[in-house]
């Protein structure tokens, strides 16, 4: 919807600005309102990435990057958040 996609560019723009800490409230509240939303796994993705390089916490970002491959198979990018995600876990995951 447009709603969603409104929110995700605003989240955008304040990860643009590195205002990290304002898009991370704001990516909590979108997935938290927007379940099904086809936006939902960009978010999911940018939120490991805010756990993983600006937290600088990988296993934190692990339940974001696990939800993406879980629940959004079809997501485009799906080879590369499997790989971030063996990265993360090991060579054994």
């Amino acid at each position: 919807s447009i709603a969603d996609e409104a929110r995700v560019r605003g989240v955008q723009l304040l990860l643009a600005l590195k205002r990290f800490p304002e898009a991370k409230i704001e990516m909590d509240r979108f997935l938290g309102e927007f379940t099904s939303s086809p936006w939902r796994p960009v978010i999911l993705i940018w939120q490991g990435e805010q756990m993983q390089f600006q937290e600088n916490n990988p296993q934190a970002a692990v339940p974001f990057y696990e939800e993406v491959i879980i629940s959004h198979p079809e997501y485009l990018g799906i080879s590369a958040v499997r790989q971030r995600l063996r990265d993360i876990l090991g060579s054994g995951s």
